[in-house]
């Protein structure tokens, strides 16, 4: 039999292929940051009120590598696996994200931005071409962090402080960049320097999480809104307020008895309705639930935080809240 052995040309290209998908494998970066729950001083942490926030094992993926040619590739996809943004952009002398197609929707401007931001504070991080994909692990409209997880995964990437990116592209108190980077429950207080705030973790691990859940509002609503609503409302009793929450939220982690911790639901309700002058989710929506809920981060969306067992689950199944959470399926637990 005779052997025919492959032309040099063909060797040589299949050697090159290999060669390549090699060197594309080993530039590939992966980096995970977790999403976000805050449980108490919500509008309050951005004083300066200490705060008790739940980081959850559900949050955003992002994978780096070159690129052949000098320009950045971007795609995002949803939890599906489905691709709902695509751009590419090319790099300006001042190393600015230029979209190669007429694109002026948010998401664009957001990039640009935050491009534009990192590179004042890394001037290397952009070196050659760059294919960035970024995979959500929970629905957009849940308000678990997309925006939080996408620049703690860029800060990781660039070598940047994420809270000084936070401060400078979507503003806010960061509480959720610093779930974003902890897998464990954590107290949060902002100083006078926002970009070095004082994260520590705590032993929050509730005997009774079997008879917690969290409920989806079955709306989005955009924090950023709700802080610029309660700025516009925030009358002298500031200070009074962050003093009450600071309180609240130490209450809370020393909490070992459900009553007490509904009874802690419902007094911190209380106090942000008088903060942003709005009725309370409970009373306004479910003055008829035998346990407690409580709104979490921008009141009026997202998730609400309840107590019960599956008769209290049914009670809202019956109302139409249909995305129903155990806690464990969003929170980490203990240190």
């Amino acid at each position: 039999m005779r052997l025919e052995l492959p032309r040099p040309s063909t060797g040589f290209n299949c050697f090159k292929t290999h060669l390549h998908l090699l060197n594309s494998s080993l530039l590939t970066h992966h980096y995970h940051s977790n999403g976000k729950l805050l449980l108490t001083a919500e509008f309050l942490v951005i004083e300066g009120a200490k705060a008790l926030a739940l980081p959850g094992p559900l949050g955003q993926r992002l994978s780096i590598s070159s690129l052949d040619s000098p320009a950045i590739h971007w795609k995002s996809y949803t939890v599906k696996g489905e691709l709902w943004y695509d751009q590419r952009f090319t790099l300006n002398k001042q190393q600015q994200l230029i979209p190669e197609t007429a694109d002026t929707t948010e998401t664009t401007q957001r990039l640009q931005q935050i491009f534009t931001i990192i590179h004042q504070l890394n001037p290397t991080a952009l070196s050659g071409g760059l294919s960035f994909e970024s995979h959500l692990e929970f629905p957009q409209d849940w308000g678990l962090g997309s925006s939080s997880t996408l620049l703690a995964n860029l800060a990781q990437w660039a070598k940047v402080n994420p809270f000084e990116l936070s401060a400078r592209t979507f503003g806010g108190s960061g509480y959720d960049i610093a779930c974003a980077m902890h897998n464990h429950p954590i107290t949060y207080q902002l100083g006078d320097d926002h970009t070095q705030p004082e994260v520590h973790p705590v032993n929050f691990a509730p005997q009774f999480s079997d008879q917690l859940f969290f409920v989806h509002r079955n709306q989005k609503q955009n924090t950023r809104d709700r802080v610029g609503e309660y700025h516009q409302n925030n009358p002298a009793k500031k200070q009074a307020w962050m003093t009450k929450a600071s309180a609240l939220t130490e209450a809370f982690l020393s909490c070992s008895e459900l009553a007490d911790f509904e009874a802690l639901i419902k007094t911190h309700e209380r106090l942000l309705a008088e903060v942003l002058q709005m009725p309370p989710v409970g009373e306004e929506l479910f003055p008829d639930f035998k346990g407690a809920v409580k709104s979490l981060g921008a009141w009026g969306g997202d998730f609400m935080l309840a107590t019960g067992d599956e008769t209290a689950k049914a009670y809202f199944k019956n109302k139409g809240y249909h995305t129903i959470l155990d806690y464990h399926d969003l929170v980490y637990s203990g240190r």
